[in-house]
């Protein structure tokens, strides 16, 4: 059993992808690769290959379906090794506030943000993490100035957040403050004057008849 989950099965059209990359490397050791522009060339030239030369790639990717499904059998969640092990559940995440300001996003999601539609909308067929892979790749080979770009809009999402996180704790705060002096400062309700005379008056018939006792002793 091996809790390290297995990695996803590749598609024809990434297996198509990595080949054209690794032959592109070889006849270009010392060019850094525009992700961009190679991933529309690739998408490209898939597009226009015949289904002959694809069935290359789809037997490369049904032999890569064998081994994810074999490495699968013998995969076990990290969460369910835990509860084995301490017999622990996990707690309930604690709701969040609809109302809290979210997080700026890093330069790297950003540049993400941007390149992820365009790489979709070329390669239809690749999955999710292959895409995520890939832009990864193209971030580390950004040229310093797209990153600086990417770097400067991400600080100043921090700043706009930074700003209504401040806002919006401090806001709280002031209703927490209001609502426990309203609850502390209640005043005890003021007694209408019956209440008053039911208290005055005395508590048993015991009390009345010795009153009255002490009365006929002072007449004699």
């Amino acid at each position: 059993m091996s809790s390290k989950k297995p990695k996803g099965v590749k598609t024809a059209y990434t297996c198509f992808v990595q080949a054209c990359r690794q032959e592109y490397e070889k006849k270009h050791p010392n060019e850094k690769v525009n992700f961009a522009e190679f991933s529309k060339r690739c998408g490209d030239q898939w597009k226009e290959l015949p289904e002959a030369k694809k069935q290359k790639f789809k037997e490369i990717s049904e032999k890569d379906k064998k081994r994810y499904e074999k490495e699968m059998e013998n995969y076990v969640p990290k969460d369910n090794v835990k509860q084995k092990d301490t017999g622990k559940k996990r707690k309930a995440k604690k709701e969040k506030d609809p109302n809290e300001p979210k997080r700026g996003l890093s330069a790297y999601f950003l540049f993400m943000k941007d390149e992820r539609p365009n790489f979709v909308k070329n390669n239809p067929d690749t999955p999710v993490t292959q895409i995520a892979k890939e832009l990864g790749q193209a971030w580390k080979e950004c040229p310093p100035e797209v990153r600086k770009r990417y770097e400067d809009m991400a600080q100043k999402e921090k700043a706009k957040y930074t700003k209504a996180k401040a806002e919006y704790d401090k806001k709280n705060q002031n209703g927490h403050a209001h609502a426990s002096h309203s609850s502390t400062g209640a005043k005890r309700p003021k007694m209408i004057p019956q209440q008053q005379q039911q208290q005055e008056e005395p508590e048993s018939e015991e009390e009345e008849e010795d009153s009255e006792g002490e009365e006929e002793e002072s007449d004699e």
